[in-house]
């Protein structure tokens, strides 16, 4: 195992000279073995000094190098999936969902498309969100009248 300097070890003529060389001054980076310094060199250009970034998606694991690499990737999450839909704004999954179900319904039950919301049980109306199912409960079928506030 060999130390190797910050200054100038990894520019891409010297590595490999760099990699022989021992430092002896305060600042090292630490013990290097020969695999993790080929390793490190077989990293794309310019991403070997940088930390690779998760995307925050929901159960999403993908790591990118840089922005823009992000910023692709997570064009899929937030595009619509109908493909003449050109919608691509979802912050997330229930978001998209949301999108889908209100404005490509019919392709949504034609596809099997995963249901967002709830599902009356009684009439199997769809609803994007559990307090319009409770309150479509409470008006069609308990008969009860949403009680509104003045306007001020």
């Amino acid at each position: 195992m060999q130390s190797l300097s910050h200054a100038g070890a990894f520019d891409v003529g010297g590595a490999a000279q760099a990699a022989s060389q021992v430092y002896e001054g305060d600042q090292s980076w630490g013990e290097f073995s020969e695999a993790s310094l080929d390793s490190m060199l077989s990293l794309p250009p310019n991403t070997k000094s940088r930390a690779r970034s998760l995307c925050t998606w929901k159960d999403c694991q993908y790591r990118g190098y840089t922005t823009d690499e992000k910023e692709k990737h997570a064009l899929a999450h937030r595009q619509c999936p109908k493909e003449d839909c050109g919608w691509a704004k979802a912050k997330d999954q229930n978001q998209k969902d949301r999108h889908v179900w209100s404005s490509h319904k019919a392709w949504a039950q034609e596809t099997g498309y995963p249901p967002q919301g709830a599902v009356c049980d009684e009439c199997q109306q769809t609803f994007s969100r559990k307090d319009r199912l409770l309150r479509h409960k409470r008006e069609v079928h308990a008969a009860q009248k949403r009680v509104r506030r003045p306007k001020s």
